[in-house]
């Protein structure tokens, strides 16, 4: 599966910054699964889980809010 840069950031710094396969985010109106090559967007995230799927696992982050950024050769999830 192809690879994309991620950053999850908090306002006093990065959470996760690296490559990772799939970003599953909670949408306000429901889960937003992201894989390379998605269209570019931008969206409200609500209380939930950030899963991010790599080759060495999966890791999980608890958020309160935040948004999404999507970019043709990036991710960045900016959450509180």
């Amino acid at each position: 599966m192809r690879e994309f840069a991620l950053s999850v950031l908090k306002y006093n710094g990065a959470i996760f910054k690296g490559k990772a396969e799939m970003v599953v985010v909670p949408g306000i109106e429901g889960e937003l699964g992201i894989l390379a090559g998605h269209i570019p967007f931008i969206a409200i995230l609500k209380k939930g889980t950030v899963k991010i799927k790599r080759k060495e696992g999966e890791r999980r982050i608890e958020i309160e809010r935040g948004f999404i950024k999507v970019g043709k050769e990036k991710v960045e999830v900016l959450v509180e």
